[in-house]
């Protein structure tokens, strides 16, 4: 996984993590992935190739009765240390759909912008996994190397199958170094796409907003835009706020969450392109308690990403250190 990432600096990849889950709850990996050769790389996207996936499961199943457990995924250097909002959305629908309360996700990225490069990866378990409950999560490794990946070379059709993934891993190829990090415990969440009653949450509230004539804030180049507009607002965030982002609008902007876990706040921003500068579109302010959203912006407000990100961390911080 560390080598898939540090092969990749510019754009998402991932794979499939095959294992089984002990009395416990907690996974046994005992096959990763690289990517499908029909997985969709993009700047902010990753989608496993499906047929690849299913059909490398068949086989484990087959073969080891070993299942999937979970996906891996990299965020490369967006800056974005924590799942976001996008992948939550994935895994819970997922979840939902196929009747699975386990689930297992790995996220990896550049530990900084120094070179070479260090990839931190960071194991998720979902508990509940349709309602996004997890717990927290460390590595255990275990000695020797896993008997299924050792046996895939002489194993049909297990070879055959996985030959179909792509792996930057080689005989004699450096490793790229990475660190294993650990993951907190969260709560539910409410998603709008899981089943049941409709419900007025942060991710569907203010979507009714008319556009105002001469609204365009379309980002024509979504990489460039995240290296030189979000990623330089990020650099300031407080310690304990975590940044998710994820395309919207079909890949024509960008929606950025600020979420404090400890002080029970959120912060979406819609993030846009005015033809001369990056502003915010649309924010919205979620706190624990409150009966409701709140819109933070004027109708027809655009600040700048900069400022606006810039005094949500404020808020944060002053809140924080008066708590």
């Amino acid at each position: 996984m560390a080598n898939e990432t540090g092969a990749h600096t510019d754009i998402e990849t991932g794979g499939s993590l095959f294992g089984l889950w002990t009395d416990g709850g907690n996974p046994t990996i005992l096959l990763a992935t690289g990517p499908g050769p029909g997985a969709i790389r993009r700047a902010t996207q990753f989608e496993q190739d499906v047929a690849a996936h299913q059909a490398m499961e068949k086989a484990l199943i087959e073969t080891f009765g070993v299942q999937a457990v979970g996906l891996w995924h990299s965020h490369h250097r967006l800056g974005l240390h924590e799942l976001s909002g996008g992948d939550l959305h994935r895994t819970m629908r997922f979840a939902s759909r196929t009747q699975r309360t386990r689930f297992c996700d790995v996220l990896c990225y550049f530990e900084s912008s120094s070179r070479p490069a260090q990839v931190t990866v960071k194991p998720y378990v979902y508990v509940e996994a349709s309602q996004g409950k997890r717990a927290p999560t460390e590595f255990i490794v275990l000695p020797g190397i896993s008997p299924v990946r050792a046996a895939l070379a002489v194993i049909e059709p297990c070879a055959k199958v996985f030959g179909r993934f792509d792996s930057p891993q080689g005989t004699g190829e450096k490793r790229t170094e990475h660190r294993l990090a650990r993951s907190v415990e969260t709560g539910s969440r409410n998603d709008e796409d899981a089943p049941g009653e409709p419900k007025r949450t942060i991710f569907s509230w203010g979507r009714s907003r008319k556009p105002q004539e001469g609204d365009s804030y379309v980002i024509g180049d979504l990489q460039r835009y995240i290296t030189e507009h979000v990623e330089p607002a990020l650099a300031g965030a407080p310690r304990g706020v975590t940044c998710e982002l994820e395309p919207i609008e079909r890949g024509d902007a960008l929606r950025l969450t600020l979420l404090s876990v400890n002080l029970g706040e959120e912060h979406q921003l819609d993030l846009g392109w005015n033809g001369k500068a990056a502003v915010v579109v649309r924010h919205v302010v979620r706190q624990s308690g409150a009966s409701g959203p709140a819109d933070a912006l004027q109708e027809g407000a655009t600040p700048l990403l900069q400022h606006q990100v810039s005094q949500v961390f404020q808020r944060l911080d002053e809140f924080g250190r008066r708590r």
